[in-house]
């Protein structure tokens, strides 16, 4: 649990696709060495969604993390943050929502 200016954050989830590249893939196509992008990003490979997934699917199983690891009694918000989507309108947290069937009661 984390507190912060009177909102208390009990739960958190993350979701990746399935998809793994390595950087021998992606140093190949740029023309650079492995060590390059592991020494100029730190990263050692990245995911992306397979051919079957959206955003849609990995924000719900995240969301779904999220209420998992949450104190069930008391949560009242769900926040959904990407800086990627797959559609404008409607928003991603309101598509999981729906998905996720979750209301205000």
């Amino acid at each position: 649990e984390v507190w912060m200016m009177g909102i208390k954050i009990t739960g958190a989830g993350f979701a990746v696709g399935s998809t793994k590249i390595e950087n021998e893939k992606i140093a190949f196509n740029c023309g650079v060495t492995v060590e390059s992008i592991l020494d100029k990003t730190g990263i050692s490979s990245r995911f992306y969604l397979a051919d079957h997934e959206s955003l849609l699917d990995i924000a719900s199983i995240a969301t779904n993390r999220a209420i998992d690891s949450s104190d069930k009694t008391s949560w009242s918000l769900v926040i959904c943050a990407t800086y990627a989507h797959d559609v404008i309108f409607p928003s991603l947290s309101s598509r999981v929502a729906n998905r996720l069937k979750l209301s205000v009661d």
